[in-house]
């Protein structure tokens, strides 16, 4: 899930989230409990006055615990027919969270388990569902970076966006042009190619600066800890991308540090309520948006795998920090950076992106 380029790491956190799509990402986690088809069965009775018949002939088509969209919508259209305005909100809702937040591999059903998160529509909104997403992103990106894995979930859409925001372009040429995809079947080269060859000075760092006025920032984004989705945790861990929040990145403490601090989801859920005493130290604010502390570069370097495609050590080009009496003077490191070329004739030729699979993907 984590990005590493020659220019240190990026990554999908809780802000991104909350900027761009404007949901709760601090609240309650839900547990998605695994039913069979007599429990679902009676669920969907239940929530939605679905007929036992009708539950039964669908989930022997689907032959598990999950239903079509097509038959969740014909179930909304109906309760709204006979004003039954609570079922057709439930219907909508377990439609919605399935075909964005909780998109699975099928692209076209959704688990019935999401249905028990809106039995009380008054307090369905508290769930932190922005923090519940992340976390099942980052689940889905970890199974498709196996090798086996041929397909990936989850809210691709938001990954697509998220990636698009921290990219600079020429605003000269359409946005999409850079990552027109081609009919290639050795379409993964040129995919590894082009992420290699971004550097410091094609990422925004901090894309959602002019929009903090209609979504402030949330102080919840610097939690470290774990987050959730069901029985599934991970780590949410904002020190590896201080310069995502507007602060020099230094070397972030180890992974080790928050395993077994919690051991039930009770405890996480604990954890994160009181996420005001789990948030990083952020330190210094950056005076140029690449700002790193002296020896973090250094440090990624040694620890990590900055390229796709295997090369010999190439060092690039990097803002440093150095501590000065105001902690905001920086000093211009400079090393033997990989040539670039110019923008207006990098754009014709560039080689596809694997954003362009994604929005091939959309929800």
């Amino acid at each position: 899930m984590i990005d590493k380029g020659s220019y240190g790491e990026m990554i999908i956190t809780l802000d991104d989230v909350s900027s761009l799509l404007h949901i709760p990402i601090t609240g309650a986690f839900f547990s998605v409990n695994i039913f069979n088809k007599d429990d679902a069965a009676e669920l969907l009775g239940e929530l939605l006055v679905v007929s036992l018949a009708a539950a039964y002939a669908e989930f022997n088509l689907m032959r598990t615990t999950t239903v079509r969209y097509s038959w969740l919508l014909d179930v909304y259209h109906q309760r709204c027919s006979n004003q039954h305005w609570q079922m057709a909100a439930r219907a909508f809702l377990l439609f919605l969270v399935g075909c964005t937040l909780f998109s699975d591999k099928s692209a076209f059903a959704v688990s019935v388990a999401y249905l028990e998160c809106f039995r009380d529509l008054n307090s369905c909104g508290g769930y932190a569902w922005g923090a519940a997403a992340l976390a099942y992103l980052y689940d889905n990106t970890r199974e498709a970076s196996m090798h086996q894995t041929r397909t990936v979930s989850g809210y691709l859409t938001l990954l697509q966006v998220f990636a698009l925001a921290f990219l600079v372009y020429d605003e000269d040429y359409p946005r999409a042009l850079r990552w027109k995809p081609k009919r290639d079947k050795g379409l993964v080269v040129p995919f590894r190619k082009a992420l290699d060859e971004i550097d410091v000075d094609g990422i925004c760092w901090t894309p959602y600066r002019a929009h903090r006025p209609k979504r402030p920032f949330e102080v919840v984004s610097l939690f470290r800890g774990w987050i959730r989705w069901g029985p599934k945790m991970y780590a949410h861990f904002p020190d590896r991308v201080l310069r995502q929040y507007g602060h020099v990145q230094t070397i972030p403490g180890s992974p080790l540090e928050i395993v077994g601090q919690t051991t039930t989801p009770e405890e996480m859920d604990i954890m994160f309520t009181q996420y005001a005493v789990h948030v990083v130290d952020a330190g210094a604010f950056v005076h140029r948006p690449v700002d790193c502390a002296i020896e973090y570069m250094d440090w990624f370097r040694r620890i990590s795998h900055p390229y796709i495609i295997r090369r010999e050590p190439v060092y690039v080009a990097h803002s440093v920090a150095e501590p000065a009496d105001d902690d905001h003077a920086s000093e211009e490191t400079t090393f033997s950076p990989i040539p670039s070329k110019a923008a207006t004739a990098r754009y014709p030729q560039l080689p596809s992106s694997p954003t362009s699979i994604m929005s091939s993907m959309n929800l």
